[in-house]
């Protein structure tokens, strides 16, 4: 998923009309994931816009895009419901709801964490907030059956309060790719016409 298309994908005139430049242009994970069944099932994301640093193997995603960072844009789609797609990615657009991304040294693990703008009526504050893992610790693990460990499946987990409760991780739902960085069908095309939402709701 890993891939830096900025020499082939350059800024759009409306971000270059934002100061996006091409310096600017942040490396992405690129392609288009499925959540299996398991989570929100059937709902769709890209990574396309995530300010991935190659060094620290690092990044950050907005969920709904938001205020700050480089240039970015909505990252998840759900199927046409108005409180999932209407009003949630409103309230989060407002707080900043990001994700950030730290993969180990060979890309078969990210812990995931959770941050944001707390101070929601205002909305141009940078998500300054991560919620303790102590609350909730996420990560994503490669899935070793089927196709390998090739970056198309990952097993995406979750512990609610670990550290007092002794809450453990457990199996969310499953990331799987249906489209490749390059627009081709991926591994796991065929979710979408099996578990995809008939429309979807792309908040932009």
């Amino acid at each position: 998923m890993l891939t830096d298309t900025r020499a082939h994908v350059p800024p759009s005139a409306c971000g270059k009309a934002l100061c996006f430049c091409d310096d600017a242009y942040p490396r992405m994970l690129a392609g288009v994931m499925i959540e299996g069944e398991g989570g929100i099932t059937g709902t769709v994301l890209t990574k396309r816009w995530m300010e991935f640093d190659a060094e620290t193997k690092s990044g950050l995603i907005k969920t709904y895009g938001g205020y700050g960072g480089l240039y970015s844009a909505a990252q998840w789609s759900g199927g046409n419901n108005f409180f999932e797609n209407g009003v949630g990615p409103f309230f989060n657009r407002c707080c900043n709801q990001s994700y950030g991304f730290q993969f180990t040294e060979d890309y078969l693990k990210a812990t995931i964490s959770v941050k944001l703008n707390f101070c929601i009526c205002i909305p141009c504050l940078p998500p300054f907030f991560k919620v303790p893992e102590c609350c909730i610790a996420c990560d994503m693990v490669q899935e070793p059956e089927g196709h390998g460990p090739d970056g198309s499946n990952w097993n995406r987990r979750q512990a609610i309060c670990p550290l007092c409760c002794g809450g453990e991780m457990k199996h969310l739902y499953y990331l799987q790719n249906v489209v490749t960085p390059d627009g081709r069908r991926g591994v796991y095309y065929d979710q979408l016409s099996k578990i995809g939402h008939a429309e979807y709701y792309f908040a932009r």
